[in-house]
């Protein structure tokens, strides 16, 4: 499932992965669970689960079974838990291959390798429980949707022929009995002439959909297997199926007793209780509801209890697939440009949000024309309070699905949306674009969102590290993510990064296009220009929020290596964007400056400068009078003396730049 969407990045709290031999299984475990792979037992899909693994970013993998696990150990990063769900009955014990995984998984268990054991069968789990094993019971949900054609006088058979535990042909003779007609999924030699030497009538079906559907009765006699899936598969479409001696059912006696059978041996008893289920029908099915119900919910409880957390819906009416938000302030000089641009990429089902934000100059005017001239066009304007502001006003009026956000000098190219299309369709939640970064009259260059340079293999991390990461405008978003976080942005300089790093935490399915789609103009007077060389406290409170935000969401920061996350999202901007603007203040706006980033995120200063191998590593590579410098300089971080240490060395410092940590460059301009 996952090889024909090879071309996402995955951000996984678990992913169950199911080996050829239980193809049978994949539909209830799609139905029930989010995130299923199906894995052939061969070099190629083995090799390409394997590169999957280093490229993704999964919490946890649990396996069905212990044989690909045996085949993949090796290869799976250390920080993945591992976990297993053995699928068998206690009945198919019996088959050594079986007990051998089974063996396999109680010895991972004995050893600590896993915490608990996860198991189909419910006898099998009542045995490990009473033994003291710490189990846990998973059921399946049915998704087998039939169309409904002519009901027919005939018998599906449900377990299987090539299946010597089953009781295939203690049914058959039952059905010679009662003179029914019965329908195989594609008789082997054996069973034809079974049927021929008994005289029994049948019918070859080529799919189970055919095998199961508009029947009078189907059969699932078995006393071997922990699949229960095409009992509920029959159940749930209107057909009733006789089982083996299960206890599925025994909190539900009146419904046991037309359904169960005492043994599987015994033809007169399967005989008789196909012909009462068949006089009693309605009233089975309206017994079935009270189990369904209670099934259900079942299902959903014991799904928590494996995945360790319980997903939340957010439910929401959505006019339109796409909203885009184009806050605006004072560009007259590049708006019309900018609307064009997007106008040009204009996809159906989708609407664009003008917002005013105070506009002094002519931008109002300009954004108002084009709102009256093309329906698709809303106009808000408000009293200006800055670009935060601006985008939680765009995610409150937002009446899309997706949301994505263009800046008003900027421009993007005609297939930005297009291109996106067939992926928002898929519901995936974040598409991601390079930029392309532009110097206008003199040169442009690509930056891309998946930042190779960094060097990190696996390509959620190299998305997440990027140093365009916080960036809304290279995005295209599912607004309910913004809702299930309970998410705003911060109302000041820097406010991406105060929200987008949990947006991308959150999302677990991404499509990063590899084109510089966004067309993003450097300007000298832009505000981030303005803001790089004047000194504000905007990052230090934006570093807090984010900071609070993580704590608040231990679930986000258990998807990832906190420490690495404040080494490559936290560090060079601690470094660019505050320390080195301190060495221009006057010496009491040091003081100031340096207590209050101390009062703010002090914790975090002592996470990343503290014994941190990944700092000391940088630093390894600068020459001796800038180890020594820089050593000296931390040290002073860490016992508060950051304003002396600075007022004593300015006019000999050295500045560390996201070039140097990020990409191992030398110390050029130390």
């Amino acid at each position: 499932m996952i090889k024909k969407d090879l071309n996402y990045i995955y951000n996984l709290d678990y992913l169950i992965c199911i080996p050829q031999e239980y193809f049978h299984l994949i539909q209830g475990f799609a139905a029930t669970f989010e995130n299923v792979v199906l894995i052939k037992n061969t070099y190629d899909d083995i090799t390409f689960f394997k590169t999957f693994l280093k490229k993704n970013n999964i919490k946890r993998l649990i396996f069905i079974n212990y044989n690909i696990y045996a085949e993949v150990k090796g290869d799976i990063p250390k920080e993945i838990i591992v976990d297993f769900i053995f699928p068998e009955s206690l009945s198919g014990l019996s088959d050594i291959n079986n007990l051998n995984n089974f063996n396999q998984i109680i010895t991972a268990y004995q050893n600590g390798k896993i915490t608990q054991i996860n198991l189909l069968d419910e006898n099998l789990y009542n045995v490990l429980k009473n033994k003291k094993y710490k189990v846990n019971l998973i059921k399946l949900r049915s998704s087998l949707k039939i169309k409904r054609s002519r009901k027919e006088n005939i018998v599906g058979l449900l377990n299987s022929q090539m299946d010597p535990k089953d009781s295939f042909y203690n049914e058959l003779t039952a059905l010679s009995l009662i003179d029914y007609k019965v329908k195989i999924l594609n008789p082997n030699k054996v069973t034809k002439d079974f049927c021929k030497k008994f005289n029994i009538k049948w019918q070859k079906v080529k799919t189970y959909e055919e095998l199961i559907s508009n029947n009078l009765i189907n059969l699932d006699i078995n006393f071997t297997t922990a699949n229960i899936l095409p009992f509920l598969d029959s159940m749930n479409n209107g057909v009733p199926c006789l089982l083996g001696n299960t206890p599925l059912l025994d909190k539900y006696p009146k419904l046991k007793e037309y359904l169960v059978l005492n043994s599987d041996d015994d033809c007169n008893e399967i005989a008789f209780k196909i012909k009462k289920a068949v006089e009693n029908k309605e009233k089975i099915l309206d017994l079935y509801k009270d189990f369904k119900s209670d099934y259900e919910q079942s299902v959903k409880q014991l799904k928590y209890k494996l995945i360790k957390k319980e997903e939340k819906v957010v439910k929401d009416n959505y006019k339109y697939l796409l909203s885009v938000i184009i806050p605006i302030y004072n560009v007259e000089k590049y708006i019309e440009k900018t609307l064009q641009s997007i106008l040009n990429a204009l996809i159906d089902d989708m609407e664009i949000i003008l917002i005013n934000d105070g506009s002094t100059d002519n931008s109002g005017n300009i954004v108002k024309a084009f709102a009256k001239k093309y329906p698709n066009i809303r106009f808000i304007s408000q009293e200006n309070h800055g670009l935060g502001y601006v985008r939680n006003v765009g995610l409150k009026e937002a009446q899309g699905k997706y949301i994505a956000s263009i800046d008003s000098d900027d421009t993007i190219n005609c297939n930005f949306f297009k291109e996106a299309v067939p992926y928002l369709k898929q519901d995936i939640d974040i598409v991601i674009y390079d930029w392309l970064s532009v110097v206008p009259g003199k040169e442009t260059f690509p930056t891309p969102a998946l930042d190779k340079m960094l060097n990190i293999e696996n390509n959620y991390k190299s998305i997440l590290y990027a140093t365009i990461m916080p960036s809304a405008c290279n995005k295209i978003i599912k607004k309910s993510i913004y809702k299930e976080l309970d998410l705003k942005f911060a109302e000041l300089k820097y406010e991406d990064l105060s929200a987008n790093p949990l947006v991308l935490l959150q999302a677990k399915k991404i499509k990063y296009i590899n084109k510089p789609y966004y067309e993003y103009m450097i300007r000298p007077n832009s505000i981030m220009r303005n803001s790089a060389k004047n000194i504000d406290y905007d990052m230090i409170k934006v570093i807090n929020i984010l900071e609070n935000s993580l704590k608040n969401h231990e679930d986000l920061k258990a998807k990832i290596n906190i420490q690495e996350f404040k080494n490559y999202v936290f560090w060079w901007r601690i470094e660019e964007l505050i320390i080195n603007k301190i060495y221009d203040l006057e010496i009491h706006e040091i003081k100031d400056y340096v207590k209050f980033m101390n009062d703010n995120i002090y914790s975090t200063l002592k996470d990343i400068y503290e014994n941190n191998d990944f700092v000391n590593q940088v630093i390894s590579k600068f020459d001796e009078e800038t180890r020594t410098y820089i050593t000296k300089r931390n040290e002073a971080i860490l016992n508060n003396k950051l304003d002396k240490f600075i007022i004593e060395n300015r006019k000999n410092h050295k500045i560390i730049t996201a070039a140097m940590i990020l990409y191992n460059i030398d110390n050029r301009g130390v």
